[in-house]
């Protein structure tokens, strides 16, 4: 199956670019208390409609680590904007209090889990 194509990736990069220049601006100033994402399109490609059910974890090439797969054996790609600002958020001592959150919405209810 051919990749989809979407804008997700440079508005993950842009976000990425703004939180770090917002933190390099920001220094003495309170962290957030709660950053909330959305999921399809912001985080990953594709978005979890154009995917076919179930997901599962399979090892990565190189068996260092796993990746997301559909069961196509299609890859659900984590965009590197997305992965740098979750790393942020989890890592930095200043994040230390910010939690995590997601928000989606879903047509198919089945598939939706709180």
């Amino acid at each position: 199956r051919a990749a989809p194509q979407g804008h997700g990736s440079r508005l993950a990069t842009a976000t990425a670019r703004r939180s770090r220049a917002a933190c390099k601006a920001g220094a003495g100033t309170q962290e957030p208390r709660m950053v909330v994402f959305d999921l399809d399109g912001l985080l990953w490609s594709p978005e979890l409609y154009q995917m076919d059910m179930p997901l599962r974890k399979v090892p990565a090439s190189g068996g260092v680590s796993s990746v997301v797969v559909d069961s196509y054996g299609y890859e659900l790609s984590l965009y590197a904007g997305a992965r740098r600002a979750l790393a942020e958020l989890h890592f930095l001592p200043r994040f230390e209090g910010t939690h995590v959150a997601y928000a989606s919405r879903t047509h198919q209810k089945k598939d939706a889990k709180p």
